[in-house]
């Protein structure tokens, strides 16, 4: 990464760890329910997450890719981290829903995220 972007400082972290950046601010790894493969070999090797991000601004929510499962992770972030004041949600390619459930949402599992966070606002993206 540091060749192809020369200055760039990167950092890696696990589920639920913060980094705090050097003019205030936080961003705390998320997770999400998604499959990762870069590689033959590599499926499932890899944590796939979002992120919250939170500044003297207020909070935000980026979710990434994300399967809805059982909600728990939500309420979990909820719980830990607070109300975000904006939620990104990706919904796309969600059809057909028996193959693409488990690592993306459909317009409906993206309400129940947005109650689960008690969101202020939402956004769809993708």
């Amino acid at each position: 990464m540091t060749r192809a972007v020369p200055g760039v400082r990167v950092k890696t972290g696990d589920w639920w760890d913060t980094i705090d950046f050097d003019r205030g601010g936080k961003v705390t790894i998320v997770p999400a329910y998604h499959w990762t493969t870069h590689a033959v070999r590599d499926r499932r090797m890899a944590l796939w997450s979002g992120f919250m991000l939170h500044t003297d601004g207020g909070c935000a929510y980026f979710a990434g890719d994300t399967g809805y499962g059982d909600g728990q992770i939500f309420r979990e972030m909820r719980t830990r981290l607070g109300r975000p004041d904006l939620t990104l949600i990706a919904i796309g390619a969600y059809a057909p829903r028996w193959f693409m459930r488990e690592q993306h949402v459909d317009p409906d599992e993206t309400v129940q995220i947005v109650e689960n966070l008690e969101a202020v606002r939402a956004v769809g993206i993708h």
